[in-house]
């Protein structure tokens, strides 16, 4: 039986190959925008829009640690109406230290920890990024408040936040995170209410997971004999969702 030649197969057209080509170059640069780096110590978790978590909504995180032990930071945009010296009273410099203590997470809220920047190297503090170093040892704390200092060079805080293993990166894979390259000069934001919304990215993600109770270590340079600050920080808290 006679069959008739096969057709010859039709090439995709060229003007249609090169209107992909330049569709795929011009959605690079967005593409490329969407990207975020990866968590690791002294980066922002950034709280998305959607975080339906009242310990995280609307926060900032300085991630102080990340590895496979777990995550580890502080929020840096929820200052309290309580002053560092009504809860840590034998540490005589903070009388003369005009910053407010601020809440760096719900977990521990009598660990008191503190971030300094540009000091020399701390014996007693860890590096966090560039000239940033943080620590949880009261002595270094008078120390550094012998002398004349502002709320600009030192923060305190009452509280951390913590994640085990995976935890954090369940949490990321859910979108209930963004996460955004450190800036020390954020971190002393004099308007540190207003970093939330300047740093959190304006699409929203497809999902935000609830955030399960955070656990974790308490920091490394913690005080063993450190004094209970908990109830004058939610004290503190309430005063200021007050106004």
């Amino acid at each position: 039986m006679h069959r008739a030649p096969a057709s010859p197969r039709r090439r995709p057209s060229f003007r249609v190959g090169a209107a992909l080509l330049a569709l795929g170059l011009s959605l690079a640069p967005a593409v490329a925008a969407l990207a975020e780096p990866p968590p690791g110590k002294g980066q922002f978790l950034v709280a998305s829009r959607d975080m339906d978590d009242s310990n995280f909504a609307k926060t900032v995180i300085l991630l102080l640690r990340y590895d496979t032990d777990g995550a580890m930071g502080l929020i840096i945009n929820r200052p309290t109406t309580v002053l560092p010296e009504q809860v840590i009273p034998n540490v005589d410099g903070l009388r003369n230290y005009g910053g407010p203590l601020f809440v760096g997470g719900p977990v521990q809220l009598n660990v008191v920890t503190f971030l300094v920047r540009g000091a020399a190297t701390l014996e007693r503090g860890a590096y966090v990024r560039d000239d940033l170093q943080y620590s949880g040892n009261s002595e270094l704390l008078a120390e550094l408040t012998a002398s004349a200092t502002d709320a600009g060079r030192l923060r305190v805080y009452a509280g951390y936040s913590g994640w085990a293993p995976g935890q954090l990166d369940g949490e990321l894979a859910r979108g209930g995170w963004h996460v955004v390259p450190g800036d020390t000069a954020v971190v002393f934001s004099e308007n540190p209410e207003t970093v939330w919304e300047s740093l959190v990215p304006r699409q929203a993600p497809l999902s935000a997971g609830r955030s399960s109770a955070p656990v974790g270590s308490p920091p490394v340079m913690a005080d063993a004999g450190r004094m209970d600050v908990g109830d004058a920080v939610v004290a503190g808290q309430r005063a200021l969702a007050a106004h």
